[in-house]
């Protein structure tokens, strides 16, 4: 049997790891590309590098969805 404070630094050390090795994403420190841009209340053109594409609510269902167009790069 384990007595507790081994049993305390193990657990300690799983959890720094699960830490330490957890990266967080590009996205969280603005490493994307990836822009928006509002027309109106409804729709809005979405910028990724040297793609575009429109998007907008789909009012016609409940509940609403998002739909949005293929990209094209033009």
């Amino acid at each position: 049997m384990m007595n507790w404070p081994t049993a305390f630094v193990i657990a300690v050390a799983i959890c720094a790891g699960a830490f330490l090795y957890n990266k967080p994403s590009d996205a969280a420190f603005g490493g994307s590309d990836h822009h928006s841009m509002l027309l109106d209340k409804t729709s809005w053109v979405q910028f990724d590098g040297n793609s575009q594409r429109v998007c907008y609510y789909d009012s016609g269902y409940r509940p609403i969805f998002i739909k949005c167009a293929s990209w094209k790069t033009e």
